[in-house]
């Protein structure tokens, strides 16, 4: 499941002592002019999607990534530039990646050209030329090509892993899980991680063996953040939260002082750079990318342990385990695919079991594997076009009974996309998106795959319905609603 994407905050930078008062008429000795180290900034469209993302930094980072979408919201195309033009837009060599999905939102295919001229490092080295891939009618992604080494057992969670579709490519991937579906144990390799739980169910210990960082972590909440983390050498680390997500970690050895290392962010969450307390000038700065679906934009080398916070670092989603693979809460997830490898515990929670956020990494997250905003969201960009101008129309007529998607109008037989006003006898205002069972039994069955969910809303109660699988199914409610 998945959850709207984070809003957009303040650029996290290393600031210098502030510029004095105007009416000074000397500068103290302390005073030095004001550095930025790090910015990141976003623009957004009129429908309330990220258009472009820009990285800048002191020690000469720059890249801008600008975002395409298909007629549902997926994500389709992203262009990485690293110039701008005196107008302040992107120009120059540029890097293009694009996606095609089926009807069910599976990734189909993946191209990734430059433009003539382009220098070496404008496109990701980690990311494929091309590839296509295959499904079967459950979702699963099939063993064809390179991918022969890939295994699911009978509950459809991935047993094997092809070495291609990992991180760092050196090897296959065997997972081993508990009955309730948690991951127990990966090998890739010589590199070996084991998760062990308490009664309840709770992750207590992570242990990594073999790879460049073995490591012991240690768990006493309910979630999958760690609360120390032993590391080689016998030093414990502890994380250090802010508002804004994963700010610091500290590395205590012994009896030496504690060494913190400063966790710089951008606006998708990301943990964009990485620098000590002590730092004194930029050089000192370590910049880490990722591409828009989690994988580091400099192809490691094959049996490397990747880092332990990059993409969505600040919910300190953690990647350094075999396969360069990313434990979200419940699931795993495989950067390089976009998908999760077990099915979605939350019955109807994206577009199919396996995909991550229904194709739109950039402005919905899903870091736990089970979030119940993936539905709402999925919605909002399915109909959101069709709901400004609806609203906008309703706001302006100010008749609170009037059903603002003329049926005459709409696309879908005998039913409104976006409904806002009184409902029926009782006279409650409502808002109701999607059509109800009635009208989604009418629909044609593509239009069924692309509107799977029925939202209802009123101010004492209200319900999502899920269409997927055999019978509708409530996946959330509040008030005296009745689920079914």
């Amino acid at each position: 499941m998945s959850r709207p994407g984070p809003g957009l905050r303040p650029a996290p930078a290393l600031l210098l002592p502030p510029t004095p008062p105007r009416q000074w008429r000397s500068r103290p000795r302390w005073w030095r002019p004001l550095l930025e180290w790090l910015r990141s900034t976003a623009t957004i469209t009129g429908f309330d999607q990220v258009d472009s993302y820009r990285l800048a930094t002191a020690n000469g980072t720059d890249r801008t990534n600008r975002y395409g979408y298909d007629n549902i919201g997926r994500l389709a195309t992203v262009t990485d530039t690293t110039q701008l033009g005196a107008n302040g837009l992107p120009t120059g060599p540029s890097c293009t990646r694009r996606y095609t999905f089926d009807a069910n939102s599976n990734r189909t295919g993946l191209t990734q050209t430059a433009t003539a001229g382009a220098p070496a490092g404008t496109c990701p080295t980690s990311v494929p030329a091309a590839d296509t891939y295959s499904y079967d009618t459950a979702d699963r992604l099939q063993p064809t090509g390179a991918r022969t080494g890939l295994r699911y057992d009978t509950l459809g969670r991935t047993r094997v892993l092809a070495s291609t579709d990992t991180t760092d490519q050196g090897g296959d991937v065997t997972i081993d899980y508990y009955v309730d579906d948690l991951v127990a144990k990966m090998t890739q390799g010589t590199k070996t991680t084991t998760f062990g739980l308490d009664a309840a169910a709770r992750r207590t210990i992570r242990t990594d063996t073999g790879g460049s960082n073995p490591a012991v972590s240690y768990y006493s909440g309910d979630d999958d953040n760690p609360d120390v983390v032993k590391e080689t050498d016998n030093s414990y680390t502890r994380n250090i939260a802010s508002f804004g997500g994963l700010a610091a970690v500290v590395t205590l050895a012994g009896t030496q002082s504690p060494v913190v290392t400063m966790q710089l962010a951008n606006l998708h969450g990301d943990i964009a750079a990485t620098m000590p307390l002590t730092a004194a000038t930029p050089n000192d700065m370590k910049v880490t990318e990722t591409t828009e679906y989690g994988e580091s934009r400099t192809q490691p080398a094959a049996g490397t342990t990747a880092p332990r916070y990059s993409w969505l670092g600040t919910h300190q989603r953690d990647a350094s385990i075999p396969g360069g693979l990313t434990l979200m809460g419940v699931r795993l997830y495989a950067p390089a695919l976009g998908r999760f490898l077990t099915v979605d515990p939350v019955h109807g929670g994206s577009a199919n079991d396996y995909e991550y956020v229904n194709a739109d990494p950039i402005n919905v997250t899903d870091i736990d594997g089970r979030c119940p905003w993936c539905v709402a969201a999925y919605l909002c960009r399915a109909f959101c076009a069709k709901g400004v101008r609806a609203a906008v129309k309703w706001i302006n007529s100010k008749r609170a009974g009037y059903n603002v998607v003329p049926k005459a109008k709409n696309k879908v037989k005998n039913n409104s996309v976006l409904r806002m006003g009184n409902k029926g006898k009782d006279g409650a205002f409502r808002i109701s998106a999607g059509g109800a069972e009635k009208y989604w039994k009418q629909m044609p069955a593509w239009r069924q795959r692309l509107q799977p969910f029925h939202v209802h809303l009123e101010r004492s109660r209200g319900a999502v319905t899920s269409f997927r699988g055999s019978k509708p199914r409530t996946v959330w409610y509040y008030g005296d609603w009745v689920p079914q």
